[in-house]
């Protein structure tokens, strides 16, 4: 999508975690804020003991009902573009730093970095093997030399470092999902994202001086994380533990009902549930704040870069934020660790006035925006 035809577009951004589906309606015009019109959340209702094609089956009925409401919102408007917001499990993201170098100094040109990422992009999808394709690519950052430019089409150099992140799919999730809203947008016009990339894309607009940050996205069965080096994504990684795998454990293991669990999970965050009247319930949680930082610690472990003591640790949750800040602090080496606030969206982006805002919402409806500016 572009501006080039016409002044403003409608688009439809369905942001597709493990366990919620959320629309948005959003107007975007050139030289103008997004301005967010429409906003809805559906759960997506599945057992766990039934798998993933349950999974799959139930996700798809959740976009299902969110583009229905969304198209029964704006009465006959056509939307533009369908805009597909990915996170675990339905993505996959690699970053990776290529380095060429050459026998003697040589221009550098865009023949040279398409040859690159082509040979990435092939290299990533052997390695998934077949079933796989390609919803994502983003160039980040070119080298000369070891310095970075912006300007470096025809720059002489010795060598060229090129870091970019490449986001796949499943073939078949990404035919079901161009399916469920073809009687909103034809396929053509359905465009998929990583998550975690418009986060980071929108976090360089809000946040430009963070630089070095790690971004931890915890949803309903998994948490996301990036890692950003100089500006760069160096490391995506996802494992299999976010809000709702807490609240079945805490169920689960203490015999209580999982609105009970819920409510627990709260007054914790918050540091109201009173340790002397509920211990087993307290510990409990106690416990799954422990598994849940020991494998996030665990998989940043894995990331060749090293953890940098004055690097930003970056919270954006689903829910029970105050449980996973509380979770984060409680890592000796986390010391700066923030939530990305609603407040840190609004000076670019506004809502209508009878729209639920969201910050997440306002992120991807940001990053969105730069992207096609």
């Amino acid at each position: 999508m572009s501006f080039s035809s016409k002044k403003s577009s409608l688009i439809l951004i369905l942001d597709v975690q493990s366990s919620v589906v959320r629309g948005s309606l959003c107007m975007l015009t050139r030289n103008a804020r997004p301005h967010v019109i429409y906003s809805q959340e559906t759960p997506i209702e599945y057992k766990q003991e039934r798998g993933a094609a349950h999974l799959v089956q139930r996700t798809i009925r959740a976009i299902d009902q969110t583009v229905q409401h969304a198209l029964r919102s704006i009465q006959g408007k056509k939307i533009d573009t369908v805009h597909y917001v990915l996170s675990s499990p339905w993505i996959l993201s690699q970053a990776k730093t290529i380095a060429v170098e050459f026998k003697k100094e040589t221009k550098a040109t865009r023949e040279h970095i398409i040859d690159i990422v082509t040979k990435q992009r092939d290299e990533f999808i052997t390695e998934k093997q077949s079933g796989f394709e390609i919803i994502e690519e983003k160039v980040f950052s070119v080298r000369l030399d070891g310095v970075h430019t912006d300007d470096w089409h025809n720059k002489k150099a010795h060598t060229v470092d090129v870091s970019l992140a490449i986001s796949v799919s499943g073939i078949e999730t990404i035919r079901q999902l161009r399916e469920v809203c073809a009687h909103a947008v034809p396929g053509e016009r359905v465009q998929f994202h990583s998550a975690l990339l418009l986060q980071h894309i929108a976090v360089q607009h809000i946040i430009p001086q963070y630089k070095n940050y790690t971004l931890i996205h915890a949803h309903g069965e998994l948490t996301d994380i990036i890692r950003v080096k100089e500006g760069v994504c160096s490391f995506f990684a996802s494992y299999p533990y976010g809000t709702q795998t807490i609240l079945r454990s805490i169920s689960s293991t203490k015999k209580i009902p999982q609105q009970s669990a819920e409510s627990n999970l709260a007054l914790y965050g918050q540091g109201s549930l009173d340790a002397s009247h509920a211990r087993k319930i307290y510990e409990a949680i106690q416990n799954e704040q422990h598994v849940w930082s020991a494998e996030l610690i665990k998989i940043l472990q894995t990331s060749s870069a090293q953890q940098d003591p004055n690097e930003h640790i970056l919270l954006s949750a689903h829910a029970y934020e105050a449980f996973f800040i509380r979770a984060l602090a409680s890592i000796p080496q986390y010391g700066k660790v923030q939530r990305l606030e609603l407040d840190d969206v609004r000076p670019a982006v506004t809502f209508e006035a009878s729209v639920r805002t969201s910050r997440m919402t306002g992120l991807y409806t940001l990053a969105i925006h730069s992207i096609n500016q």
